[in-house]
Order: C-alpha cells, then sequence, then structure tokens
C-alpha cells in the first residue's frame, strides 16, 4: 500500500520451534523484520518499531521499556505463560501455529498508514434523538465521504434513500485482515449521487448469524482512515469513538435525556474522550442551552430546531436534500475539526 510507514516489526524469540513461525508472520506483513534476542538490541529496536514479537525467554526485557505493541507469543497448544505475558504489557497473546491469522490480523491494524481523512463519530443519547439524520446531514453537507452505520439492523441506506444501488453491505465485507485501503472500500460500497458512500447492514428476511460487533466497526473506520475523505460513524457504541477525531452527542433537550448525557459524557471523559454536544429540539423543550451546557459539562455547538414535514420526507423520499437547520449545525459541527 502506498504511503505506509515503514517502521519494522521486531522479533525477540528464542525458541527454536516458535521462532520461524513468528518469522513467517512478521515477514507476512510486508514491514522490515529485526531478528535479534539481544537485550540491548532489543530494546533499541523497539523504540522505533511497529510491533515487537516476544516470547517466555525475552519477555522480562520489556517490563520497563515499552508498553504498547507488544505481542507475547507461545508455541500451540499452550497454555500461554500469563504472567510472562503480563509482566512485559502485551497487549494480546498468541499461540503459534493455530493463531497465525489472528497474530497477522493484529499487525496488519499498525500497518494502515493514516491519511488525511477526519472522522466525526455521532451518538444519541437516547432513542430518538435523530443520531442517524444528523449523521448523514454531516456526511452530506461534508461530501465526498463515508458514513459508516454501526447501528445494529443498519438503516442508513434507507434514510438516504439508495437502499437499491447496488453496493457491498457489512455482511459482504471481510476486513480483519489489515489489509484493504480506503480506495478499495469505497468503491465496494454504493453512493449516492453526492458522493457519500455508505457502509450499512443488508436486510433480510433470514436468521444468517451476523453480528455488527465494535471490533469490526473500528477494522472499517481505520481502512477509511487510510483515504482522504471525511468519515462519519453513526454509533451507539462508545467502544468505537475512541478511534474518532471529534464525537458529537445528540441531546434532546429534555430533562431525561440530559441526565442521561450526563452520566454518558462523564464515562467517555474517563476514557480520554471528550465530546461537544449537539441540542435536539423535539417538539415541546424543556431545557435550553445553557442550561444543558451546565448540567452535562459539554460545550453545546448547535441546536437542531424541530423542522416540519422532516420524518414524513424521510419516510417517502429519503434525505435527497437537507433543510437549512440541519445544513447549519453540520457546518458547526464540523468546525470543530479545526479547533
Amino acid at each position: 500500500m502506498s504511503g505506509v510507514q515503514q517502521e519494522a516489526i521486531v522479533v525477540a524469540v528464542e525458541d527454536p520451534v516458535l521462532h520461524p513461525e513468528a518469522m513467517h508472520v512478521a515477514a507476512a506483513t510486508g514491514r522490515p523484520v529485526v531478528e535479534t534476542c539481544v537485550p540491548a538490541e532489543v530494546v533499541r529496536a523497539s523504540r522505533s518499531a511497529s510491533a515487537v514479537l516476544v516470547d517466555a525467554a525475552t519477555a522480562a526485557v520489556f517490563t520497563h521499556e515499552r508498553r504498547d505493541r507488544v505481542f507475547f507469543l507461545g508455541l500451540d497448544p499452550g497454555p500461554v505463560d500469563w504472567r510472562r505475558a503480563m509482566e512485559c504489557h502485551a497487549e494480546h497473546a498468541f499461540l503459534l501455529p493455530a493463531q497465525a491469522p489472528e497474530l497477522l490480523e493484529m499487525l496488519g491494524r499498525h500497518n494502515r498508514a493514516r491519511g488525511t481523512a477526519r472522522t466525526i463519530g455521532v451518538m444519541g443519547v437516547c432513542g430518538g434523538a435523530g443520531t442517524s439524520v444528523l449523521a448523514a446531514s454531516i456526511a452530506l453537507t461534508g461530501a465526498p465521504a463515508l458514513l459508516i452505520d454501526a447501528v445494529p439492523y443498519g438503516g442508513a441506506d434507507l434514510l438516504l434513500g439508495i437502499e437499491n444501488t447496488p453496493g457491498a453491505r457489512w455482511q459482504d465485507l471481510n476486513l480483519g485482515d489489515g489489509f484493504v485501503g480506503a480506495s478499495d472500500l469505497w468503491q465496494a460500497l454504493p453512493h449516492t449521487k453526492s458522493e457519500v458512500a455508505v457502509l450499512t447492514s443488508a436486510r433480510t428476511t433470514m436468521a444468517d448469524g451476523f453480528s455488527l460487533d465494535p471490533a469490526r466497526v473500528s477494522s472499517a473506520v481505520e481502512c477509511a482512515q487510510t483515504g482522504d475523505n471525511l468519515v462519519v460513524v453513526d454509533t451507539c457504541d462508545a467502544a468505537v469513538l475512541g478511534l474518532c477525531d471529534l464525537v458529537a452527542l445528540v441531546i434532546p433537550a429534555e430533562v431525561r435525556a440530559v441526565a442521561a448525557a450526563t452520566t454518558l459524557a462523564a464515562q467517555l471523559k474517563a476514557q480520554r474522550i471528550h465530546p461537544i454536544g449537539v441540542l435536539r429540539h423535539r417538539g415541546w423543550s424543556g431545557m435550553d442551552a445553557d442550561e444543558v451546557e451546565r448540567v452535562v459539562q459539554l460545550p453545546i455547538v448547535g441546536e437542531v430546531a424541530h423542522v416540519p414535514r422532516l420524518a414524513k420526507t424521510v419516510e417517502t423520499q429519503g434525505l435527497r436534500s437537507i433543510p437549512r437547520p440541519l445544513t447549519k449545525v453540520a457546518l458547526d459541527v464540523m468546525d470543530e475539526l479545526n479547533v
């Protein structure tokens, strides 16, 4: 993939049976490989490496030197030496050769070079907040853009009126190998006429066992971030928001919704995610922006006024054009990316 930063993978594996297995996986990533078990060389090389592979014999080197992208390896069938793995602060432990595909997937995630794409996560604090409409409005306003529908059972294609447009859905994609780029993802998806690509779930009357989990969504976001277009993620799972450059919480201007927003905002801040707020007026509103800012302790960057006939229009035609109040709020949210 063009533009990939070529940091090396350090293979510090002493076990003579495990060593060739580790080398095979490291070589499959396409990155340079530094092969050494000399403690000083391992420590020096690891400081600028993409990842470090260690076994029980070399794990002790990393107790104080490095605390990320260290992967502990053991021989299949195991068991994993969890004490050693924890001592070196390993992100994951793998048994080779059985878990070679899983290790390659994990290394592949670090193999993606970040492009200039900016990512906005949109999350509602309660049902019916209008999160999907705002996410779609931001994508349409910032087009060309990719709208990732990370809400179970989807519906973003229906919202945008492209449900019959050919293109891949979640069920059709396998993004776990770490080598799918933004351009490939973009070309596979259905698009609106205004150049918004949409990743959403297919609808079926059959129980296909498909589950849209955070890992799958995270892989899609990471793929999209190798490109240059705006990425908008409509999600109800806080686990995905850590990948976003900006997180917008949609907060109805009502007491119960504001109470929920207060708790959610505190939880996100504890995860070092600092969201902004968008106030939604659903007919009658019990609170204004100043009150919500004071209670939730988030900046309210925009307010969505009630738009007459919007619900009927979306149901019958899709969101083919954006009402002026939504356009203004979408621009307000995107402006926060430049702060």
